[in-house]
């Protein structure tokens, strides 16, 4: 049991603590900007609650996991010896049997096998309902490893749903998706007009624009969309003179010759990786922490080291032999109660009957002299 209840711990550890703590560093480094500071809207405070909810749980597995294996040896060693009581213990029937004690020594041990019977059959059939407990908890293990129906989907799951805390994360993210595709617009709309020719008084105004403030909630509301309305944005007819190598707005920031155009198109491609950053932490990080997710890796570690039943039948096992410890102690109090009846069909040498016959046939034979 305890060896497949390592096996758990450490697997718990590496595919659940590990991974959500890397995931986290992911998403952390993805929101922040070239200067080393997060990306608004996010601020330090956007995973403070989140951080100090996985700090808390894995300060709860290493303070666990630090007494399961300091204490490991003691209570191996600890139930190696309750295991071999019910045996030491009875043995003292036979001691009394071929003594022949029957009086204050027995009674004593009828109170003892009483005590440790009720104590081991308590314990033995606490230890064969874990058991069945457990079991019943590999089959909800199993379902929810499918996300089928059953005790993960019905309660604990939605339980970790009403955790406002990732909801919270998820929501800034968004917003800093859509905060900066909307300004990643904005820049770009300093580079470009409704004129579908180059006008050399305006010559940072190297494209024409497809978008306006009318439509810019509309064109620049996600990534997808701003993504799309900024980078087919075409060249004015005469201004690729100043962008003689430039095929599209992306060649902008590194070859074309008007310094105003090209800070502007840097500013809004930076924008855009920005906006890019956030639809990739919001379309693959993010689900990875979604509660259902969770969950299912929480129990993936029973079923990948195969310990779950291992555990709920080494319980049972455990149970069923306080149960027989039990049983032998109640034999052990009908010996003492009844065995020198049952099985030892003989006077002591130095019974009281016999002494009394004695007594009783000194005084005759004092009487007849």
């Amino acid at each position: 049991i305890f060896d497949a209840f390592d096996n758990v711990l450490l697997l718990v550890k590496s595919d659940v603590l590990d991974w959500v703590g890397n995931t986290l560093e992911i998403i952390k480094r993805t929101v922040k900007g070239p200067d080393g500071n997060y990306i608004a809207p996010i601020t330090n405070d956007t995973f403070s609650q989140i951080t100090d909810l996985f700090n808390q749980a894995e300060d709860q597995y290493k303070s666990f996991d630090k007494v399961f294996r300091q204490q490991r040896t003691t209570i191996t060693s600890v139930l190696y010896g309750i295991s071999g009581l019910p045996t030491f213990s009875l043995f003292f029937i036979l001691v009394f049997a071929f003594l022949n004690v029957r009086r204050v020594a027995p009674k004593v041990f009828q109170c003892f096998y009483f005590f440790f019977g009720l104590l081991f059959g308590m314990t033995g059939t606490a230890l064969l309902l874990i058991g069945v407990i457990g079991l019943m908890v590999c089959g909800e293990v199993t379902l929810q490893q499918w996300q089928s129906p059953g005790i993960f989907q019905w309660y604990i799951v939605p339980e970790c749903e009403s955790v406002t805390v990732l909801a919270n994360v998820t929501n800034q993210i968004r917003s800093m998706e859509v905060d900066n595709s909307v300004n990643a617009c904005r820049e770009a709309m300093e580079v470009c007009d409704s004129s579908q020719s180059f006008n050399a008084s305006t010559p940072e105004r190297l494209f024409v624009c497809n978008i306006s403030d009318a439509s810019i909630a509309t064109l620049c509301g996600s990534f997808e969309q701003m993504n799309q309305t900024i980078l087919s944005m075409p060249f004015k007819f005469g201004a690729t003179a100043l962008c003689p190598t430039c095929s599209a707005y992306s060649d902008c920031p590194s070859k074309c010759t008007n310094e105003a155009s090209r800070n502007k198109t840097r500013e809004s491609i930076s924008l855009i990786n920005f906006a890019l950053n956030a639809t990739t932490i919001i379309s693959r990080f993010l689900p990875q922490l979604d509660c259902d997710v969770l969950a299912t890796r929480l129990v993936a570690p029973l079923i990948q080291a195969r310990e779950c039943s291992t555990i709920g039948l080494g319980l049972m096992v455990m149970g069923a032999g306080g149960a027989f410890a039990c049983l032998g102690y109640l034999w052990g109090i009908v010996v003492l109660c009844k065995g020198q009846k049952l099985f030892f069909n003989r006077r002591d040498l130095f019974s009281d009957e016999v002494i009394e016959i004695e007594v009783k046939a000194a005084k005759w034979q004092r009487e007849r002299l």
